[in-house]
């Protein structure tokens, strides 16, 4: 089969496809011209969305400028954080500090000396009770408490207190 053979403006002598082109052109110039609005329209939305995105950010900074701690922080560092940590706070005097260690802390140690029977009553003696080098605390009356909440009544034992 062979194709149909056509002439297209053989008897007019006006080439009848290009005219069909043309006009099918001028009908779709406003598609065309809609579209471009489109894409024109895409960008700027765009644009905008990143403007908002911008002055977001901008608007969060500006909040985090209201506030007093922006201003009155304060840091501390140590050549070795092991080993010495600091903390300051907003009202802390702008210095520096130089700390020389010579001896790391050890736990704490816990001496003690049988002076007295477990059975005796304090009450009736004298006990004195030294804390980490501090000042001294005797069971004597009105001097019975300890820092941290430890009473001595007059009628406990060393072995009521757990001591021998």
């Amino acid at each position: 089969m062979t194709a149909p053979i056509s002439f297209t403006g053989l008897a007019t002598g006006i080439d009848t496809d290009a005219v069909i082109q043309s006009l099918l052109d001028v009908q779709r110039r406003p598609i065309k011209r809609l579209q471009g609005k489109s894409e024109v329209l895409a960008l700027k939305r765009e644009a905008l969305r990143d403007v908002n995105n911008q002055l977001l950010n901008l608007q969060n900074e500006a909040l985090t400028l209201r506030l007093e701690s922006t201003f009155s922080s304060r840091t501390t560092s140590s050549s070795d954080e092991s080993k010495l940590q600091a903390t300051a706070t907003f009202s802390a005097v702008k210095t520096n500090h130089r700390v020389k260690i010579t001896q790391l802390a050890q736990e704490a140690i816990v001496n003690s000396h049988r002076y007295l029977s477990q059975a005796r009553v304090l009450g009736t003696n004298t006990v004195g009770i030294n804390i980490l080098g501090g000042t001294s605390r005797t069971n004597a009356p009105g001097a019975g408490r300890i820092k941290g909440g430890v009473v001595l009544e007059p009628t406990d034992t060393l072995g009521s207190l757990g001591l021998a």
